[in-house]
């Protein structure tokens, strides 16, 4: 059961690097077909989050038996199981929303994650080999790790800001990417609009969406928020902006002359 853990870890690492490095070739193939966004989108997440969430689900059932063996009920195997599933999976999610995303972001937390899962197999306890293995059923084992240990060492460090930012910013014909930043609530894109060699306006891309740009367009309906509350109640004096973005809004009250404070609202730090 142990040799199996290891077996398993490992292809759900070999799962987690894979898919990353060809998404790029089902994005293209998708493009081809000319699937539409949202189904597109759904595809997407099934072909990068399945996978690995099915294999890494089998150790599940290998860890409850093997506990079970070592003299305990199945009630308390069960027990001590599902609270360390439990403990697992809450740790799990604050550390990649608070660590992992806003510090490494999502390329490197791939590998990372794919590191935890050969580390999973290196740290089980037991031999690593069974006596009555036969040679033909050893080769598929150095195989998985030939091929796990060869994506870690072949992986694509940068292909998330030399491909798929750069689509992004092609999809909405921006001159160049100025900033990039990723957190815990969104990835925000910065893409800048350039005119004879000097920035005409920015444009805020928020997972992948446009949220708000420097234009003409942009800055007159997003300063019309502070003009018109304005014109209905002069002499504001306090003001409170939810949702931070470019800021239009922003400079709008700063250039109120009756506004004494701002309070800014945004979910997203970045």
């Amino acid at each position: 059961i142990v040799r199996y853990i290891r077996e398993f870890s490992l292809l759900s690492g070999i799962l987690v690097l894979g898919t990353y490095m060809s998404f790029n070739a089902v994005r293209a193939l998708m493009i081809i077909l000319g699937a539409p966004e949202f189904p597109s989108f759904i595809l997407y997440c099934v072909f990068l989050m399945f996978p690995v969430s099915l294999l890494s689900g089998v150790p599940f059932t290998l860890l409850g038996d093997a506990i079970k063996q070592g003299n305990m009920t199945s009630t308390g195997a069960s027990g001590l199981l599902t609270l360390s599933n439990t403990l697992g999976a809450m740790c799990g999610a604050l550390a990649a929303g608070f660590l992992l995303l806003p510090l490494l972001g999502m390329e490197k937390s791939f590998y990372l994650l794919a590191l935890g899962y050969g580390l999973v197999a290196v740290l089980v306890p037991g031999q690593y080999s069974c006596p009555r293995l036969t040679a033909k059923l050893a080769r598929p084992i150095f195989a998985v790790v030939a091929v796990y240990l060869s994506l870690l060492v072949f992986f694509p460090f940068g292909e998330m800001s030399r491909v798929f930012f750069r689509q992004i910013a092609h999809g909405y014909e921006a001159t160049r990417i100025s900033n990039v930043s990723e957190g815990a609530v969104a990835t925000n894109i910065y893409l800048e609009y350039d005119y004879l060699g000097k920035p005409e306006f920015y444009r805020l891309v928020t997972n992948s969406h446009s949220m708000s740009a420097t234009n003409i367009h942009g800055k007159r309906y997003m300063k019309m928020f502070v003009y018109l509350p304005v014109a209905l109640h002069p002499g504001i004096k306090n003001a409170l902006l939810i949702s931070y973005g470019h800021g239009s809004t922003a400079k709008a009250l700063v250039d109120t002359a009756s506004v004494k404070s701002i309070d800014v609202v945004d979910i997203s730090r970045e």
